[in-house]
């Protein structure tokens, strides 16, 4: 699952870096940016463009391929809100989201410390006709995170070709 860092700028004072003391809130994109850094030196780019960049070249050589996508992830951006975002991607790859389509709405949170939906689905459309039930669960529902779970139910046979082998129930002793 996919996850593209917060807006936030990279610590580039290599001394904090290499220092054993604790990079604030911007680690993740620290460790990106200097990630890039060390594929190409003359970088200037975010890493929140970068991500994008990537992405987007990896969603495309899938469609080359007829493949169905499944993209979900904490986007850390509400879908829409950037104009060279996530939406340019899902629209630039026909891709649909799947959980408003199904739940009819997109107006909650889902992670605590805010007030948008950073984490959503976008799938192909084959994908989306096969998608029987979807929907967000409360935060610390089932696992002790800070962002809201989700649920897809999807009918295999439809998505797959072939259907769900059952699990068979546990006998007990």
């Amino acid at each position: 699952m996919p996850s593209q860092v917060c807006k936030t700028q990279p610590t580039k004072d290599m001394s904090a870096i290499t220092s054993q003391q604790p990079i604030r809130k911007t680690a993740a994109v620290t460790q990106q940016f200097y990630m890039m850094v060390e594929q190409n030196p003359n970088t200037t780019l975010h890493p929140r463009v970068q991500f994008r960049i990537n992405l987007l070249d990896f969603l495309r050589d899938l469609q080359k391929q007829n493949q169905k996508i499944i993209l979900m992830g904490d986007f850390n951006e509400p879908l829409g809100s950037d104009v060279r975002g996530i939406l340019h991607i899902a629209n630039s790859c026909a891709l649909v989201d799947l959980l408003t389509l199904k739940i009819g709405t997109c107006r909650f949170k889902t992670y605590i410390g805010g007030s948008d939906r950073i984490d959503y689905v976008l799938v192909s459309p084959r994908v989306a006709t096969a998608c029987k039930a979807a929907g967000y669960e409360p935060v610390k529902y089932r696992f002790k995170g800070d962002h809201c779970g989700f649920f897809l139910d999807f009918d295999t046979t439809q998505l797959f070709r072939n259907a769900t082998i059952p699990v068979p129930r546990l006998q007990h002793a």
